[in-house]
C-alpha cells in the first residue's frame, strides 16, 4: 500500500493505521480486483491466442455506454424505452452506421444511400451467381 508523502516512520509500530495510507480499504480492495480482472484475459490473450502484447486500456464498456447513451438521445423525451422501441431504434442506428460515410473518406452520405438501395444487380441474378460474381471478385 501507498503512504502519504512526508510520513517518516515511527520504529516498528509505523504505518498500522489506515489514515497512514493514501487508499482507503474500499480503494484498496478494488484496485487488487480491476488489476485481476485484468490479468486473467491479459495472460489468455498471450499464452492462448498468441498476442504479442495487450492495450489493457481498452478493457472497458465505454463503446456500450456510448451506445446506449445514443439509443437515449434517439428517444426524445423517452429516455427509458420499450423493448419494442429499441429493437427499432437499435435496427435503424445499425442502418445508420452503414450510411453515414466515415470522416475524410471520399464519398458522400448519399451516394451510400443510392448504393444500398440500388437493388437492380440483386434482382437481375440468382443467389448462385451473385456468390460467384463476389468469390471471383475476393480472389
Amino acid at each position: 500500500m501507498l503512504r502519504k508523502e512526508g510520513k517518516k516512520p515511527r520504529g516498528k509500530t509505523a504505518y498500522q493505521t489506515q489514515e497512514d495510507y493514501i487508499f482507503s480499504d474500499s480503494t484498496d480492495i478494488g484496485l487488487i480486483v480491476s488489476l485481476k480482472a485484468a490479468k486473467e484475459p491479459t495472460e489468455f490473450l498471450i499464452k492462448n491466442c498468441k498476442f504479442k502484447y495487450v492495450m489493457t486500456a481498452r478493457f472497458n464498456q465505454d463503446a456500450l455506454e456510448r451506445f446506449f447513451g445514443l439509443v437515449r438521445q434517439s428517444c426524445g423525451g423517452n429516455t427509458h424505452p420499450e423493448p419494442r422501441v429499441f429493437a427499432q431504434l437499435f435496427r435503424l442506428l445499425s442502418i445508420y452506421a452503414l450510411v453515414k460515410p466515415v470522416r475524410g473518406s471520399n464519398i458522400t452520405g448519399g451516394e451510400m444511400i443510392n448504393t444500398l438501395l440500388n437493388l437492380k444487380d440483386l434482382n437481375s441474378c440468382s443467389k448462385q451467381e451473385r456468390k460467384e460474381a463476389l468469390s471471383k471478385k475476393l480472389c
